[in-house]
C-alpha cells in the first residue's frame, strides 16, 4: 500500500477483509484483500453475467493468501437518500429469501435489479455464502446513478 499511497492513492473505503484504493485522476479502485473465495467467486458471477448492477472488473488475479482486484469506482450512498433505498430494499429482500430458500412475492424493484438480485441469491445458496447486502456493500454508480451490488458475499460463520 505505501508504493500506491506514494502514487498519489489514497485509501477509499476498508472493510474487515479489503481495503479500496482510489485515485482522484482514475476512475477505478484497486482492492487489495485477503484471498477469499467468496469474493472471487463474485467477480467471476461479474464477469459472466451481464447485469448494469454489477460493478465492473477490470482485472483480477489472485496468488497465495491474496488477492488485487481493478475494479470501477463506485460511491457509497448515504442512508438517509430514501429515494435510493425504496429502490433496493425489494430487491435485497428477494435476494435474502433466494438465498434461504424461502418463497418469493411481489416486484416492487426495477426488473433489471430484481434480476441482479436474484442471481446473487441463488449463487449464495449455491455456494453456501452468507448474504452480506449491507449499506457498504450496496454503491451506486457515479456516471448513471445505477444500484451496484458490491462485495455480497462472505463464508459462512465468519463476521
Amino acid at each position: 500500500m505505501d508504493n500506491l499511497s506514494g502514487c498519489g492513492f489514497y485509501s477509499a473505503g476498508q472493510g474487515d477483509d479489503a481495503v479500496a484504493m482510489a485515485h482522484s485522476g482514475y476512475d477505478f479502485v484497486v482492492r487489495l484483500a485477503q484471498n477469499e473465495k467468496p469474493f472471487s467467486d463474485f467477480v467471476a458471477l461479474c464477469q459472466r453475467e451481464v447485469s448494469p448492477h454489477f460493478p465492473e472488473f477490470l482485472a483480477h488475479e489472485t496468488k497465495g493468501g491474496f488477492s488485487v482486484s481493478i475494479v470501477e469506482k463506485l460511491e457509497p450512498v448515504s442512508v438517509e437518500d430514501t429515494e435510493f433505498w425504496d429502490t433496493v430494499y425489494h430487491a435485497a429482500s428477494l435476494a435474502y429469501a433466494i438465498a434461504d430458500g424461502r418463497p418469493c412475492f411481489g416486484q416492487n424493484s426495477p426488473e433489471a435489479l430484481t434480476l441482479a438480485a436474484g442471481k446473487l441469491g441463488k449463487a449464495a445458496r449455491h455456494h453456501y455464502y452468507a448474504l452480506d447486502l449491507s449499506v457498504e456493500n450496496i454503491m451506486r454508480r457515479k456516471s448513471s446513478g445505477e444500484v451496484v451490488f458490491n462485495d455480497p458475499w462472505s463464508p459462512w460463520g465468519e463476521s
